[in-house]
This record gives C-alpha cells, structure tokens and sequence, in this order.
C-alpha cells in the first residue's frame, strides 16, 4: 500500500468525520446513509438486548427450577430467537448497503470483516444450536422431562452470554471503526 494511498484514505476518514460532526451540528439529515445506519443501530440494539435477555434472564429461569416459569421462558425464546435472527438480517443488509452507498468504508475495513464474520457466527449457532435446543427445550417441558429441559436452558443461557461477548466486542470495533 503506498504513502499516497494511506493519506487519501486518512483524508476521507477526516472528512466524514467533519462531515457527520457538520450535519449533527447543523440538525441535518445527509440522505440515505443516514437512514441506513440508523436502522443499522436500532437492529444492533435489538439484536444485543435479545443477546441479553436470553443470556441473563434464560439462566435466571432455568436456576429457579420452577418448571413453569422456565416453559413460559423457552416459549418465549421461540419468538424471540426469531426476533433475534430478524435483527441481525436487517443489520446486515443496512450495513452491506452502507458500505455500497459511500466511498468511505471498504470491505477490507477490519470492524467490516468481523461484523460480517458474526453475522456468519450467529446464523450457525442459530440455526444449528440455539433454535433446535430451544424448541428442544419446550418439547422436554411439554413431555414432563423437566431436569432435561432445565439444563438445555442452562446451556442456552451459557452460549447466549458467549455469543454477547463477541458481539459486543464486534460492536465496539465499529464504533472506534478498527482497520481505518
């Protein structure tokens, strides 16, 4: 990469950054890309408290041993693990779409990269671990097999906190834009 390379690139970081701080002052909303992050942050912020609910609150239930209050929570985690899979669709697709509407961020950006590879991360413990053990854990509920059904939550909960840790180390390099 060469020096002149490196300072266009610092160049247009300083810009967008007088740019944003400029339109912030001024009240101003600068197009599409303000629309795009915005819906970037609000599907972050429902896919992080999903992270947390499901991790905190899950291993709180499962730790009552009250086999009602932990079937009402795993059905819950149903809607909510497609609420959660929801929001990291639409943070994807508002963040792929931000990345193609500026000359700004490039696809090489390393907060770029790794949210990319926790989209990947999630919809593959989604998909193979987090829903399959959820609805697991009603069936065991709904069959009676209660001490089953308990510690799938607990493991559930443990993956969820996992999970939250690299999102929001994730969340953190985008906010202090690693690789730029």
């Amino acid at each position: 990469m060469g020096q002149a390379y490196v300072e266009d690139r610092a160049q247009l970081t300083l810009d967008a950054c007088r740019c944003e701080a400029g339109s912030l002052r001024e009240g101003k909303v600068r197009g599409m890309y303000d629309w795009l992050k915005f819906i970037h942050i609000v599907a972050a912020m429902v896919w992080v408290g999903g992270a947390v609910w499901v991790g905190f609150f899950g291993r709180r239930v499962a730790a009552s041993k009250d086999p009602a209050r932990a079937r009402a929570f795993a059905s819950d985690m149903v809607i909510g693990s497609r609420i959660i899979m929801g929001s990291s669709i639409v943070v994807l697709l508002a963040g792929v779409w931000m990345v193609i509407d500026n000359d700004i961020w490039d696809w090489e950006n390393t907060f770029i990269v790794l949210g990319i590879i926790m989209i990947v991360i999630a919809g593959v413990a989604g998909g193979t671990f987090f829903g399959p053990q959820t609805e697991k854990a009603v069936e065991d509920f709904d069959a009676g097999r209660i001490p089953q059904a308990i510690g799938r939550m607990q493991k559930i909960g443990q993956a969820s906190q996992g999970m939250l840790v690299l999102l929001l180390i994730v969340v953190f390099s985008m906010v202090a834009k690693w690789g730029v």
